[in-house]
């Protein structure tokens, strides 16, 4: 995954704005027009960035759903219809990678935007998919990657070296992108959590998928509880460490989950499985704000549960480091804690020296270099850029963010 050397770039928490759009989009009655109301009075719509875009399909059927009559509603709708042409495009091309592993005897659960839309939203428009996400088990994954090159599918932005490793020790590894065609992107996981420093294995969650038939072949779905789990540490873990993670993804996503036809999910579980993959911290925020902001159906008591739940000094740090933004740490001081969050996810056992040596071939996997001897250049650059940044004068620099 491309990132710069910024490790926590940005909050994962949605801006005042994008809070306005939320709450447009996902509330009902007078707090959902008043917000619509407001983000039209303070943004001009034929100047929204990309995250208030994505939630445009949902601003629509809601507005649409509450008979609202607006001027820009017939806007609304053509991104809207465009969005489930999209989609459906998508889905259609996940069918032979698909059925491809189910006739090869390997268990395939949906991840992220294709469960939530084949699952909770029921409508193929509301929500924006930029690539296909499946998961399969940790033990089938060097099978599985053989399988879909053999018939095609192409490794996308993986080095011809990185790819041989992760086919090799898959268990050093948590994913694989590939394409299936023009514009036909997935990921292939094999670890639900890799950010963990305690994953020690998921038996429990694939045991508890429920099989299903769907996209032309039988498929897996997560635990309501552990696709929620999922969606939250996805959302605010990664969504600190890059800009290509939407600040408003995860709360439509996870809000569908609450909001589920089939009941709520299973909060002990949910709580369990939080500590036990160390995301405590994270669960408890993550519904701390979708209860706070947009009145999400979230017991109190599972709250006092997170909160009261012990949680070690490290996991703390760490999870400071991913929820604030750099500046407050100094670039150098988030990095270092950066790579440690990285090393939490590698194997046990592997040794402190050994942890150490991984250090370059961190940073070389994370800027897509193919090789370790271009990293010196690499960090010499960042490095002029930084101080550059540093000595130009404070008015310049103000009109660069601007």
């Amino acid at each position: 995954m491309a990132a710069t050397i910024e490790y926590a770039r940005r909050e994962p928490w949605p801006t005042p704005q994008e809070e306005l759009l939320l709450c447009a989009a996902l509330l009902r009655g007078r707090a959902s027009l008043a917000a619509w109301d407001r983000w039209k009075s303070a943004v001009d719509f034929d100047d929204i960035d990309s995250e208030s875009y994505r939630l445009v399909p949902q601003l629509y059927c809601n507005l649409r759903e509450q008979g609202i009559s607006d001027p820009l509603m017939g806007r609304l709708k053509g991104i809207y219809r465009r969005t489930w042409y999209q989609n459906q495009l998508r889905f259609h091309a996940i069918a032979r990678p698909l059925r491809l592993l189910r006739e090869a005897e390997i268990p395939v659960a949906l991840l992220k935007g294709a469960a939530v839309i084949h699952h909770y939203y029921h409508d193929h428009g509301m929500r924006p998919m930029a690539d296909f996400d499946i998961y399969i088990p940790r033990e089938r994954a060097s099978v599985a990657i053989d399988l879909l090159l053999r018939h095609g599918c192409v490794p996308r932005g993986a080095p011809e070296q990185e790819l041989a490793d992760t086919i090799a020790h898959p268990r050093q590894h948590a994913e694989l992108e590939f394409t299936s065609g023009p514009g036909h992107e997935f990921d292939l996981h094999w670890r639900l959590f890799p950010e963990s420093p305690r994953n020690d294995g998921e038996g429990s969650i694939w045991h508890d998928t429920a099989e299903v038939r769907a996209l032309g072949t039988s498929i897996r779905v997560l635990n309501p509880a552990d696709l929620l789990l999922h969606i939250l540490t996805h959302g605010i873990v990664r969504g600190a460490v890059t800009a290509e993670l939407s600040r408003v993804r995860w709360v439509s996503d996870a809000l569908a989950v609450l909001r589920a036809r089939d009941g709520t999910p299973d909060w002990q579980r949910l709580c369990a499985h939080a500590n036990r993959y160390g995301f405590t911290l994270v669960v408890r925020d993550g519904l701390g704000y979708l209860r706070r902001t947009l009145q999400a159906d979230v017991p109190e008591s599972v709250l006092r549960d997170l909160a009261t739940r012990p949680v070690r000094f490290s996991d703390r740090v760490v999870h400071t480091a991913r929820t604030v933004p750099p500046e407050r740490w100094g670039t150098w001081t988030a990095t270092c804690i950066g790579y440690l969050d990285y090393s939490w996810s590698l194997p046990r056992g592997i040794g402190l020296f050994r942890m150490v040596l991984g250090l370059p071939d961190y940073y070389r996997r994370r800027w897509r270099m193919r090789s370790a001897w271009a990293l010196p250049l690499a960090f010499a650059f960042r490095a002029l850029r930084r101080i550059a940044w540093t000595l130009a004068p404070r008015t310049s620099r103000g009109n660069r963010a601007a």
